[in-house]
């Protein structure tokens, strides 16, 4: 399974989701994104990919342990999840309508991270 067919059938199953993309951490590149043409995934991903490069740097200063593993925000014009995939190198997003159970929706990310995940680029021998 492609990486754009994981997300395809992430995004028809999981129930009130409008897009879903994943991002590189290292250049804030979108890999791979799909849903409505409605939504800003490339602004969503931006706004993810720079809150999570500030966590991490505020643990490097307070000396916090622990590396996150999804950023979410529930809000009135919808709720915005973030899962790191990988080692930390990719972020899978999505953006769900404001009716959505962001509970629900995390529950959904956490089920299919293993099977995204399968299907992100594999370094290549020697890089």
């Amino acid at each position: 399974m492609t990486l754009a067919q994981g997300l395809e059938r992430f995004l028809a199953e999981a129930q009130g989701a409008l897009a879903t993309s994943v991002v590189s951490m290292r250049d804030g590149t979108t890999l791979v994104s799909v849903g409505s043409p409605a939504v800003e995934v490339n602004a969503i991903d931006a706004y993810l990919v720079e809150a999570l490069r500030r966590q991490r740097r505020a643990a490097q200063r307070t000396g916090l342990s622990g590396e996150v593993q999804e950023i979410a925000f529930d809000c009135s014009a919808g709720v915005l999840l973030g899962r790191l995939l990988g080692d930390g190198e990719y972020l899978w997003t999505m953006w769900a309508a404001p009716e959505s159970n962001a509970a629900l929706a995390r529950a959904w990310m956490r089920a299919r991270a293993a099977e995204v995940a399968a299907a992100l680029p594999q370094p290549m021998a020697g890089a």
